[in-house]
């Protein structure tokens, strides 16, 4: 809220009850304004009418939670998935290696990519490095170790 012709608004509260908000939470949040205005300013002027200027809504609700989907194991081999090879840079290796790059909506649970190898996925782009094995789990994440 603010005065007119002011350019910072000061936040207050706005209660309710049970989620209803009545005339007697609106002029509890317009005194809250001018005590806070008088505190932050050093005056207040209760004549003057008071501008709202943003309304925030913070709501909080129970639900239950989600299922979860869990995606059948397929097995290891994920070569039913390979997009195409082509040379990418490792600095451990020295430089440019031919490396896999497989077509992750394709890729099933279970599959297990050793790297180097590349992940193309819709969003994101999953590099394997050398030395690290990729595994899809059954809940459709990428688990990387060494």
């Amino acid at each position: 809220m603010h005065y007119k012709g002011e350019t910072h608004e000061i936040t207050v509260s706005l209660g309710s009850d049970d989620g209803i908000v009545a005339a007697k939470h609106t002029e509890q949040a317009l005194e809250d304004f001018h005590d806070a205005h008088e505190a932050l300013h050093t005056f207040c002027n209760r004549e003057d009418p008071a501008f709202l200027m943003n309304l925030r809504l913070e709501a909080i609700v129970q639900i239950d939670k989600p299922a979860v989907r869990r995606l059948s194991n397929v097995g290891g081999d994920p070569s039913a998935a390979l997009r195409r090879r082509r040379k990418v840079y490792f600095e451990e290796d020295g430089g440019f290696r031919e490396t896999p790059v497989y077509d992750g909506p394709r890729l099933g649970c279970g599959n297990v990519m050793h790297g180097p190898c590349v992940i193309e996925e819709p969003a994101t782009t999953v590099v394997v490095y050398p030395g690290q094995t990729a595994r899809l789990t059954e809940l459709d994440c990428y688990e990387i170790r060494t």
